[in-house]
């Protein structure tokens, strides 16, 4: 696992008392959408390191912030559609309680969850997509990007 993530499990595990609110608000309170992002949480995670909050507290928080939105909208999506059956995969599942919860989610919704049973078959996806690319390329496949590309969102 990486560093920086295992530090946050670790800081998020060891900072919990479960009498404080959080820090930050609850995502996305659409309760109709399916589409997602974490988009402005990076920013709370800045104000509130600029005003004092402690690591372990913000990572935490943090944590506990994302992973109830992955909870959230996996029921919202069973809900709306039906479905009965989730698979759930990339580097995040690597997280133990981010596993627990969705195990936790699967009892209490009667729900059949489908998850890696190594984490080491937890990769991330941009490992997965450089993969692809590579055997694409040695095989003679390329195609030019025909559209703008930027590391901002």
């Amino acid at each position: 696992m990486h560093a920086a993530k295992r530090s946050i499990r670790l800081a998020a595990a060891l900072s919990f008392n479960g009498t404080e609110p959080s820090l930050f608000a609850p995502l996305l309170r659409d309760e109709k959408n399916l589409a997602f992002s974490f988009s402005g949480i990076k920013t709370a995670v800045i104000r509130a390191k600029q005003n004092g909050h402690q690591p372990e507290r913000i990572c935490r928080d943090f944590q506990n912030t994302a992973f109830e939105l992955v909870e959230r909208m996996v029921t919202r999506a069973c809900e709306q559609t039906g479905i009965k059956n989730v698979i759930a995969s990339g580097g995040v599942l690597a997280n133990s309680t981010l596993r627990n919860r969705l195990g936790e989610l699967s009892k209490k919704k009667k729900i059949t969850l489908r998850i890696p049973g190594s984490k080491m078959l937890c990769t991330d996806n941009g490992a997965m997509v450089a993969s692809a690319g590579y055997f694409l390329w040695k095989a003679g496949k390329k195609d030019v990007v025909g559209f703008a590309v930027s590391d901002r969102r």
